[in-house]
């Protein structure tokens, strides 16, 4: 794989183009910032960084188990150094060479590369075209090698629900027991939709289900990379086997508590974001472009100009945002919300610059 290089920072961008203001709508990062509480207790916490920190994470666990209640405890929770790492833990703890993976794409990138560096092969079962999950089709490549099933729900980068509980439940009900469903719900707290999985209770039925979660999204702590996972108590137990030691910094920690205890700040920042989601996407409608329905804190919107071309003027403009390229996803630009003058920016430019190409 390649060395990772850096996107270009907020500073490079005002350089570059010389502008004093950029918007960062291509990272799905939410509008508020972290909790104030949370800065505060890692900014106190600086001074202690000479030494080392927990071996353990009890207390971040137990926390969790408390707000998500539903007869959930700290030992059906793993910590991990984001969602990503988080997934990468049970890839590292499940997989051998040889074994296969399922995943559904057009979706996140990352699940295979996690599969590949365990010597997994990856079995594609396409998104149907209205980018939801075809449960069919999926029970059908399930081999005797299967050991996982990775999906995104709401999925990234579309933005929709890519099963519902309905097919949540045939894929629990029907998928032989030698695979783990490993759904990645990084963006559980911004779906409002009744239809939704409600996938904690499989792991209290101590069903093979992992569901991946994060602070960088609705909690806004995507600088301090922590995540965590939902899973019946022997799995948990299991992946987390495999952390290193001293697997999380002071900061995460007392980070993380600060900020799960600061439940306030949460649902106002996750408000925020689905506010300026609907906002955007009322005036996408104005402008006549077509997107698909998110329960996200971003959209994916069909364009009638390249999305490369129209990414890079917006850059010009000190506006960020994804293009998508590639089968479905050809002619899609994806966009976070943002701050209001960011939301109202990047519209006003988008339709500049599409009055401009017609």
């Amino acid at each position: 794989f390649p060395r990772l290089m850096s996107w270009l920072e907020d500073d490079d961008v005002k350089a570059k183009y010389g502008i004093d203001t950029v918007y960062r709508m291509h990272a799905n990062e939410t509008p508020l910032g972290p909790s104030p509480r949370a800065i505060a207790a890692m900014a106190a916490t600086a001074a202690d960084l000479g030494t080392y920190p927990p071996m353990g994470d009890e207390n971040v666990r137990a926390k969790l188990a408390e707000i998500w209640g539903q007869g959930l405890a700290a030992d059906n929770f793993y910590l991990g150094c984001s969602g990503y790492e988080a997934l990468e833990l049970v890839t590292r703890a499940y997989l051998t060479p040889g074994d296969n993976v399922i995943v559904c794409p057009p979706t996140f990138g990352i699940y295979y590369k996690c599969a590949a560096l365990e010597g997994a092969t990856v079995t594609d079962v396409p998104l149907k075209a209205d980018f939801t999950v075809d449960v069919d089709a999926v029970l059908a490549a399930v081999t005797e090698r299967t050991r996982l099933l990775i999906l995104c729900n709401p999925n990234n980068p579309t933005g929709n629900i890519a099963l519902d509980q309905a097919g949540m439940d045939r894929l629990v009900a029907e998928m032989p027991d030698h695979v783990i469903i490993l759904s990645d719900e990084v963006y559980y707290h911004f779906v409002e939709n009744e239809n939704y999985p409600n996938s904690v209770a499989y792991a209290l039925a101590g069903k093979p289900v992992i569901l991946i979660h994060s602070f960088s999204k609705s909690y806004c702590l995507p600088g301090l990379r922590l995540g965590y996972a939902i899973a019946p108590v022997e799995i948990a137990d299991y992946v987390a086997g495999v952390q290193r030691g001293f697997h999380l910094n002071k900061l995460a920690l007392v980070g993380a508590m600060a900020a799960l205890e600061d439940q306030e700040h949460m649902k106002r920042n996750v408000a925020a974001a689905k506010s300026g989601r609907k906002w955007i996407a009322k005036q996408l409608e104005e402008l006549g472009l077509d997107f698909v329905p998110s329960e996200t804190n971003y959209l994916m919107v069909k364009l009638p100009k390249d999305p490369a071309v129209v990414s890079a003027e917006l850059e010009r403009q000190g506006i960020l945002v994804r293009p998508q390229a590639g089968g479905p996803l050809d002619g899609y630009l994806r966009v976070s919300s943002t701050i209001p003058a960011g939301n109202e920016a990047f519209v006003s430019a988008l339709a500049r610059i599409l009055e401009d190409a017609s």
